[in-house]
């Protein structure tokens, strides 16, 4: 039998060292360039990333102990049915707040601590506590459920 013809005598597609080419009347024409090898850009970068997230791991746990290096954990707090505002805590520090509030209303799923002037939703929510601190992780005004 005879040998194949292309679809399109004038066009032959080649693969050589440097990539694919393509051959008209007037000679091979570059299609692409060279494989490079090297890895993907994750297989590059992931090293890095991991680096960086175990120094951010190691500046939080620095950054955010406790002074007197206690640990952090629920108080001795009594369960107080139907308590739905918390004036005494306003200047307290924010974790503790939570930790009291969850101890006090251990009814309530989400107890969440916002910086001071953040915007939130206006809906009401009877399973929910929002504690606002200052800059100093103090709380700015009463935690209230809603």
């Amino acid at each position: 039998p005879p040998p194949p013809t292309p679809a399109h005598p004038e066009r032959v597609e080649e693969v050589g060292e440097g990539g694919v080419y393509q051959s008209f009347s007037g000679g091979p024409v570059a299609m692409s360039g060279p494989k490079r090898s090297g890895g993907s850009l994750a297989g590059r970068y992931l090293p890095v990333l991991a680096g960086s997230l175990v120094l951010m791991w190691l500046l939080s746990a620095l950054l955010f102990q406790r002074p007197d290096g206690a640990e952090p954990g629920p108080g001795p707090t009594e369960v107080v049915p139907g308590k739905e505002a918390w004036p005494e805590l306003v200047g307290e520090d924010g974790n503790a707040a939570v930790r009291i509030v969850k101890g006090e209303r251990p009814d309530i799923h989400k107890v969440a601590m916002y910086p001071s002037g953040s915007l939130v939703t206006m809906d009401y929510d009877e399973k929910r506590v929002r504690i606002f601190v200052n800059e100093d992780n103090r709380v700015a005004r009463t935690p209230i459920i809603g």
